[in-house]
């Protein structure tokens, strides 16, 4: 499995995590008066943000594809980590 199918497979686990969260929000408010903390929108920003630096950085070469790598790390772990704590927010909330 090379990097690039590894990095696909991370950003569609992110993206079922938002998924599966929001549609659990949707369903819980729908049936009752409760609303929970936090922005899925927030979340699927940033989850389409990480998926554009990533398309860009398949893209990129030489110091470009360094530099955009950082960024991406920063991005991935920031959004990997706002997934986590709003998963755990909502959990915690039931």
């Amino acid at each position: 499995m090379n990097k690039n199918t590894i990095k696909e497979n991370k950003l569609a686990y992110i993206k079922m995590n938002i998924d599966n969260l929001s549609a659990e929000i949707d369903k819980i408010e729908a049936n009752s008066k409760k609303s929970f903390p936090g922005d899925i929108r927030l979340l699927k920003e940033k989850r389409n943000n990480a998926v554009e630096q990533y398309e860009t950085l398949k893209q990129a070469s030489g110091n470009a594809f360094e530099t955009l790598r950082a960024g991406m790390l920063t991005a991935w772990r920031e959004l990997a980590g706002s997934v986590e704590r709003a998963k755990n927010i909502f959990h915690n909330s039931l």
